[in-house]
């Protein structure tokens, strides 16, 4: 049942609580807050668009396609951020799995960046703040704890379903199958 692989989502944490609140309303707060920041972000994203747009940059088309590429992967969460609402408030399992593995993503690519970008500002010795580094780290930890606090409710969900399909077929007075 478990997965050969080390690096696999079994491997994660399990978290009883959100504080001393349920998962449930973990992965719902932790919901809104994700399309919270889309939507922001995708304001930020069309105002760049505007931006960019009025001023004679050379690199206008590269810009173009930056501002829209990281819009569509903000789009893109919010959709799997509201299947994943719709799934934790229904209790079902299965619409969380494609925001955990997008997550995941997000999270391995975040922390790829962030640790390119800490090591050419090294390298090049620029003159960026400490805090900016400290920011952009702590985000990544709260999105780590996001991902881990739903794939524990996914995970709980999961095994109370099997649970509840195994005492289903136990207390069943008649067999599902016959022998002839």
């Amino acid at each position: 049942m478990y997965s050969k692989i080390q690096l696999s989502m079994e491997h994660l944490p399990r978290q009883k609580g959100f504080g001393c609140l349920s998962l449930k309303f973990g992965c719902i707060f932790s919901g809104l807050l994700l399309i919270l920041y889309c939507v922001l972000a995708l304001a930020k994203c069309a105002a760049l668009l505007v931006f960019i747009h009025q001023g004679d940059d050379i690199d206008q088309e590269a810009n173009y396609t930056v501002v829209i590429f990281i819009g569509i992967i903000h789009c893109v969460t919010m959709l799997f951020t509201t299947m994943m609402l719709i799934g934790a408030i229904r209790e079902r399992h299965q619409l969380m799995k494609p925001w955990i593995i997008w997550m995941s993503c997000q999270l391995t690519a975040g922390l790829l960046l962030f640790l390119f970008w800490t090591t050419m500002a090294m390298i090049h010795h620029s003159q960026t703040s400490l805090v900016v580094y400290i920011v952009d780290f702590m985000s990544l930890l709260i999105r780590f704890y996001m991902l881990v606090l739903v794939s524990s409710y996914a995970k709980d969900l999961e095994e109370e379903l099997g649970n509840d399909r195994l005492k289903r077929l136990l207390e069943a007075d008649e067999p599902k199958y016959s022998a002839v």
